[in-house]
């Protein structure tokens, strides 16, 4: 009869550290396949972005973000001018900013993802979806 209890209680060990197995292999799997995460240094760059709806001479552009002595600063070049990025704040791989289009401020808030920027900018006209790409700086 003591046989097998320790039959029966090795069996249950054995049963619990198979589960245990799959699910760390199961976790290491799902690990793998996630996007890295990203941080500060990922936003710092040149990125081609488009506004959906908005009036043409701001549907593209390019967003240059740049870090200096921990502060960061963004510039929005646009066919017909540039803006600069005001109370500009970074948590992680999302960034914050305001500018002031035609005399109304829109707040933007992006989040980068391996080379990809998406996010929204929000004003008085409504809340506009952007999208955009990282490239690369002309010389």
């Amino acid at each position: 009869m003591k046989n097998i209890y320790v039959f029966v209680f090795s069996l249950f060990l054995f049963n619990g550290s198979a589960k245990n197995t799959e699910q760390l292999a199961s976790s290491a799997y799902q690990n793998a396949q996630s996007p890295a995460i990203t941080g500060e240094n990922d936003l710092i760059g040149y990125w081609n972005y488009t506004v959906a709806n908005a009036p043409y001479e701001y549907s593209k552009g390019v967003l240059i973000i740049s870090e200096s002595e921990n502060k960061f600063s963004v510039t929005v070049n646009l066919n017909n001018g540039t803006l600069n990025g005001e109370e500009v704040t970074v948590e992680g791989n999302q960034i914050n900013f305001k500018v002031y289009v035609e005399g109304t401020v829109a707040s933007v808030t992006l989040t980068v993802t391996g080379d990809t920027i998406s996010g929204s900018s929000i004003s008085q006209d409504g809340t506009l979806a952007i999208e955009g790409k990282r490239g690369v700086m002309p010389e």
